[in-house]
């Protein structure tokens, strides 16, 4: 019982240390002058490129830097009222009776623009809008109808987001 409880204190400590390595310096200070309220911060790292999820002041972010600090993108999540009022505005004109709650703001350093999904009642329409609130791109995602016989039954409207 003695040797059980020792091999998982050795591994939770190795999972602990693993947890706190620290970025290395240039991606710590190139994250700082980009979001200098960056709290909260975790990362990923494959094959030099540094995954970084952390929260601002606003939403819950992932950025995306090579080893050496260099900034490739970023994706924000964003609720509608986050979203700038050009935005919401093109979404409005063109889908009026069309919903949506959420998006993101995906940038690199020579693009930026909003993905967002509009619910109508027809389909759902995936939207790339940039921030003067042109639409880039559109998207149809048909939905399935609610009497098909696809042998799911049971209620489908009432899950979670």
């Amino acid at each position: 019982m003695r040797s059980v409880i020792l091999i998982a204190f050795l591994i939770t400590g190795m999972v602990v240390n693993a947890q706190k390595k620290a970025l290395p310096e240039d991606v710590s200070k190139a994250l700082s002058e980009k979001y200098p309220t960056a709290e909260d911060v975790k990362f990923k790292v494959k094959k030099d490129i540094y995954r970084v999820r952390f929260k601002t002041a606003k939403m819950p972010v992932v950025a995306v830097y090579t080893n050496k600090g260099e900034w490739i993108s970023s994706e924000t999540d964003l609720t509608k009222k986050d979203m700038p009022e050009e935005v919401n505005s093109a979404i409005l004109k063109k889908y009026p009776k069309g919903t949506y709650s959420k998006g993101k703001l995906l940038e690199t350093p020579e693009n930026a623009f909003y993905q967002i999904s509009v619910d109508t009642q027809n389909a759902v329409y995936n939207l790339e809008i940039n921030k003067n609130g042109k639409i880039l791109k559109t998207e149809k995602v048909v939905q399935p109808k609610e009497d098909s016989n696809s042998g799911g039954g049971g209620d489908m409207g009432g899950g979670e987001e």
